[in-house]
């Protein structure tokens, strides 16, 4: 094997080049398949079960810390007005995009289905958060602030993966496709755990103490 390398500085470069090139041959097939099979999660409706997560999390926490939960809530808590107004300019926001969209299937420069599964999305989006908005003026338990909680994640969720959904459509390069991909999943993931986690530690200091 040695005879085959003039020095073995040489079998060193040519070992790291063999290695570069196979390494990155075998990402651009990952990446190839990658995109065939969020494309397919996109064009199927396989992609509704990721909505049990923020909506099983929040029933898990309302029942786990049921103490705490099936009991009325203080004006101070509930803070009907600042939330209410919150959801009216995420619904608002939902709705422009939802219209955007609606005339973005007019352009036979995209992809008409990935851009169905978009308003769908969208049109989810905008109904929890106009849920949320409209759920909020008759939260009197505290139960109910994780039900609204419950429909603004799943909001947020919805508005995300139409603004994925909506990129797929494109023939935008995709690498792009994957790091706006990896972004989403890491912001998402990142902010919702945090949600989660505060909520956790707040109703636990709520937990009926042993007498």
């Amino acid at each position: 094997m040695d005879k085959m390398f003039p020095g073995e500085r040489e079998k060193i470069y040519t070992t790291i080049i063999l290695k570069v090139s196979l390494s990155l041959l075998l990402v651009s097939i990952m990446l190839t398949q990658l995109e065939r099979e969020l494309l397919d999660l996109f064009e199927s409706f396989h992609w509704a079960f990721i909505f049990l997560v923020p909506v099983t999390l929040r029933l898990v926490i309302i029942f786990k810390y049921h103490d705490a939960t099936f009991v009325q809530i203080d004006e101070e808590e509930r803070n009907t007005t600042e939330h209410r107004g919150m959801f009216l300019t995420l619904a608002g926001f939902s709705f422009s995009a939802l219209f955007a969209l609606v005339l973005a299937t007019t352009s036979s420069e995209s992809n008409v289905q990935l851009l169905g599964a978009s308003i769908l999305l969208m049109l989810i989006s905008f109904l929890m958060f106009y849920g949320s908005f409209s759920f909020e003026a008759f939260k009197y338990y505290r139960w109910q602030v994780d039900v609204v909680d419950a429909m603004s994640d799943t909001g947020k969720l919805a508005l995300l993966l139409s603004l994925l959904s909506a990129i797929y459509s494109t023939e935008i390069d995709p690498a792009i496709k994957l790091t706006c991909l990896l972004f989403f999943f890491l912001f998402w993931l990142t902010i919702f755990s945090m949600n989660i986690k505060a909520r956790n530690s707040y109703l636990s200091a709520f937990k009926r103490r042993p007498k």
